[in-house]
């Protein structure tokens, strides 16, 4: 901590102090994208990969993303049952599964999804996820930050319902 002005010392200890929700909140974005990726790494050397996978997974079926939700709560409107973070033998976790007919709903956000993002190789896992659904004979939908944001509430269900019975009748 020799590194550590006082007055960075003084505002470390302001934000101890607070605790709970008021002390999550004083995290940027950054901070707790840190925090998750610093945490997984721990999980997955202690207990293995796998088991960190599982835990991710759990946890992101428990707190969904505001894309999700919007995604979520659109389904529901146009009356079509899913199942979230379900994991596929072969392509890993998917985050809609529609088990009706046989599509998989992918919500990318920007921060990782986008060109500009942090870990390039993140397009071409979604490259050979879709590949590998599409030879397990499922239908994958891909949804874009930018998409979802673009349409308000009542045009995404719209555009989902006509996404899916696209693919319902193929």
């Amino acid at each position: 901590m020799s590194n550590c002005t006082s007055e960075k010392l003084t505002h470390l200890r302001r934000i101890a102090a607070l605790g709970g929700r008021a002390r999550a909140k004083t995290f940027t974005r950054a901070h707790q994208r840190q925090a998750g990726k610093l945490g997984f790494a721990a999980t997955a050397a202690k207990y293995g990969k796998d088991f960190a996978v599982c835990k991710a997974a759990a946890w992101r079926q428990i707190h969904p993303t505001l894309l999700e939700r919007r995604v979520m709560d659109s389904l529901s409107r146009i009356g079509v049952t899913y199942e979230r973070e379900v994991r596929i033998e072969g392509a890993g976790f998917v985050d809609f599964l529609l088990v009706e007919c046989g599509v998989v709903i992918e919500v990318d956000g920007e921060y990782w999804h986008s060109v500009d993002a942090p870990d390039r190789k993140q397009a071409r896992r979604d490259w050979l996820k879709d590949k590998c659904l599409k030879t397990l004979g499922y239908r994958v939908v891909r949804l874009q930050e930018h998409q979802i944001d673009a349409t308000d509430s009542n045009t995404l269900p719209t555009l989902l319902h006509q996404a899916i019975e696209g693919f319902a009748y193929a």
